[in-house]
């Protein structure tokens, strides 16, 4: 069986079609990008098959605590992505 295909392997090699990061501070970004999207990929599969909610030390309906998680972590792919600081248009300083 081949192995999975994760969405932060996706973004890796769709990124690096992309853009050129030859830069060691740049990849070490774009790994970290990478494995957000990872956690966020296996922290939504839970939230699926737990549902949203959770039952609370009262025995009240919560939301489930992953939802804080997921958010905290696309805040932090998001501030990745800006710290790659990829060109507006990919086509950008490639030659015709």
């Amino acid at each position: 069986m081949p192995p999975k295909t994760t969405p932060g392997k996706r973004f890796r090699r769709q990124f690096l079609a992309e853009y050129d990061v030859d830069d060691v501070g740049g990849r070490t970004l774009l790994d970290l990008a990478c494995a957000c999207l990872d956690r966020i990929d296996s922290m939504e599969s839970l939230i699926a098959a737990d549902g949203l909610t959770a039952t609370g030390s009262m025995a009240q309906p919560v939301a489930h605590p992953l939802l804080a998680e997921v958010r905290r972590e696309r805040e932090s792919f998001a501030r990745l992505l800006q710290d790659l600081e990829p060109p507006p248009d990919p086509r950008a300083g490639r030659k015709p």
